[in-house]
C-alpha cells in the first residue's frame, strides 16, 4: 500500500491568494479524552481555497502523512492558536489517563488539468463525524507536542502541534483521497473487533 503523504503551504493557508498553487490543509476538529476539557477550539478564520469562502478551523495543517493501511497511523503537524496551544500544554503537563482522540482534517490541492482546487484527502468522508484514534505513546511519552516558539506566520499568532494517531480497533472509519478533480478512492481506517484485517 503507498504511502499518503502532503505537505502542505501553511503560510498560504492563512493568507490565500488565488494564483497560488500549493496543498493547504486544515485541521477541522481535535479532542483528546472523553470530554470537553480536551477539546480544542475552531478559533482560526481561514479561506476554503475551493471557494474562498471563510471556516472556522482548529489549525492550519503543515503536513498530514497516512500508510494508507487500516492499521497505519496517521501523523500531522499544524498551526494552532494561543488558547489551544495553552490548553495542549496544560493537558500535557497532567496527568491524561484518557487518549482516546477524536480529529477531523481536510487537505485540498490544485489540478492544473482542471484549473481548479479539489478535496484530495478527507477524514470522515462517509457522515462529515470526527475520525475516533488512540494518540501514540513511544515508551510511556505521548507522541504529541506543541512549540514553545510562534511559527512565522505573525497575524494571527500560532505556534506549532504534531501528532501520531493509531487507529481504534472499534469501526472500520471513511476516509476520502483523490488523486485529481473528481478522482476520488474511497479508502478505510481502523478495523472492526473480530475482523479479518
Amino acid at each position: 500500500m503507498a504511502d499518503i503523504d502532503f505537505p502542505c503551504d501553511g503560510i498560504q493557508a492563512f493568507n490565500f491568494e488565488a494564483d497560488a498553487q500549493s496543498p493547504i490543509g486544515h485541521l477541522t476538529s481535535f479532542k483528546v479524552g472523553s470530554d470537553d476539557t480536551g477539546k480544542l477550539a475552531a478559533d482560526l478564520n481561514v479561506k476554503k481555497p475551493t471557494d474562498k469562502t471563510v471556516v472556522a478551523v482548529v489549525g492550519v495543517l503543515n503536513q498530514i502523512h497516512w500508510g494508507g493501511g487500516l492499521s497505519d497511523d496517521i501523523s500531522f503537524s499544524c498551526q494552532i492558536s494561543t488558547p489551544n496551544k495553552q490548553a495542549v500544554q496544560g493537558l500535557l503537563q497532567g496527568k491524561l489517563e484518557d487518549t482516546t482522540c477524536t480529529f477531523g482534517f481536510i487537505v485540498y490541492d490544485y489540478d492544473p488539468v482542471a484549473k481548479k482546487y479539489f478535496i484530495a484527502l478527507q477524514g470522515s468522508a462517509t457522515d462529515n463525524t470526527p475520525l475516533n484514534g488512540l494518540l501514540k505513546k513511544s515508551g510511556k511519552q505521548l507522541v504529541w507536542s506543541v512549540d514553545a516558539a510562534p511559527g512565522p506566520v505573525q497575524s494571527p499568532k500560532n505556534f506549532g502541534m504534531a501528532a501520531q494517531i493509531v487507529a481504534q480497533d472499534q469501526a472500520e472509519q471513511g476516509i476520502t483521497y483523490a488523486t485529481a478533480d473528481q478522482k476520488n478512492i474511497a479508502k478505510k481506517w481502523g478495523t472492526k473487533v473480530g475482523a479479518a484485517g
